[in-house]
């Protein structure tokens, strides 16, 4: 009987303790909330739960470049054995922009010079003066560019990203490029001074008026208003470094 009893007493013992841990194991009843107008969902303490984030949906904007693009002379040097100078010069754009968080597309229209100061330039293996050298002249020469450009951000803060992508295109050349033959009197280019087809000017033959334009750039993001971004970049476009500035106001 003593041990009947006993086993009956340890069998509610662990009956009731099952109970009490499948009670606590039991999730837990959400506290009834109602949402207001707003947005602001309140529980029935009167306690105000913030309203849940929603992801940012795509902007559209409108935006400007500004580009200094430079060429140096000791690049133009590896095709030619002198060269008259180096080029620096002007480009403008403007851009349709599209941003989702931190990624933008930029579909874009670009005007650039391109040239170098006129003066004589001197071909690859022909040494002057055994030969004649060229006086090349850039007239009204460069290309109007459309592309598209894909560009990730890297958050530094809210107001500070680095900025950094690429992208692709076609360049429309316009303007020629002509030289005069010149015999020169030593291996000095300040020598050829002396024309030699009755200063008849001769275009150089371009091939194409159409050539592809591929771009990389990196650079810094400045976000001084949501709306408003300010880029500072750098980059290559087909062969043309540049630096440059351009902003974007998103609607």
């Amino acid at each position: 009987m003593k041990l009947h009893s006993t086993i009956l007493a340890a069998t509610a013992f662990s009956l009731g303790t099952l109970g009490v841990a499948h009670a606590d194991d039991a999730p837990a009843t959400p506290e009834p909330t109602t949402t207001t107008a707003e947005g602001t969902q309140v529980t029935e303490d009167g306690v105000i739960a913030p309203p849940a984030e929603e992801a940012p949906g795509a902007e559209f904007g409108v935006g400007i470049r500004l580009r200094n693009v430079r060429l140096p002379q000791g690049i133009f040097e590896l095709f030619v054995d002198s060269a008259a100078g180096a080029s620096s010069e002007l480009g403008i754009g403007i851009d349709l922009v599209r941003r989702k968080a931190n990624f933008e597309l930029h579909i874009g229209l670009e005007y650039e010079k391109i040239g170098a100061p006129d003066g004589i330039w001197v071909e690859k293996n022909k040494p002057i003066p055994a030969n004649e050298a060229d006086f090349v002249q850039f007239n009204d020469f460069g290309w109007v560019s459309i592309e598209a450009n894909f560009i990730s951000h890297y958050e530094f803060t809210k107001q500070l990203a680095l900025r950094y992508g690429g992208g692709a295109g076609i360049g429309i050349l316009f303007g020629d490029v002509t030289h005069v033959d010149r015999a020169c009197t030593s291996s000095d280019p300040a020598s050829c001074n002396f024309d030699t087809n009755g200063g008849v000017k001769v275009k150089y033959d371009l091939k194409s008026p159409v050539y592809p334009v591929i771009t990389g750039l990196i650079g810094l993001q400045y976000r001084p208003a949501k709306k408003v971004t300010v880029n500072f970049e750098g980059g290559i476009r087909t062969a043309l470094p540049f630096f440059g500035l351009s902003g974007t106001y998103f609607f």
